[in-house]
């Protein structure tokens, strides 16, 4: 199956869709800060990255570009829970 990194700080939305992916049989690599994020997709390779916009310590577009920096053929896929358009 495929390797999944999931950013996501908030412990229940990231318990969440983590069960979900593992239980549909990928490989989850799972970290809850940009900067454990940007350290494992430099470790690894990853097919799809599941990516909180709204972590603590990380703008989640920067991060995305670094991200695809290091892995320009990975799909980023940005999550939010942000209701307001202008907050996206």
């Amino acid at each position: 199956m495929s390797a999944l990194l999931l950013v996501e700080d908030d412990e229940k939305i990231g318990g969440l869709l983590a069960s979900a992916l593992e239980a549909n049989g990928h490989q989850l690599c799972w970290r809850r800060t940009g900067a454990a994020a940007l350290s494992a997709a430099g470790e690894r390779e990853f097919d799809l990255v599941l990516l909180d916009l709204g972590l603590p310590d990380a703008d989640g577009v920067d991060l995305c570009r670094d991200i695809k920096h290091l892995q320009p053929h990975c799909v980023v896929v940005i999550l939010t829970a942000k209701r307001e358009e202008m907050d996206v």
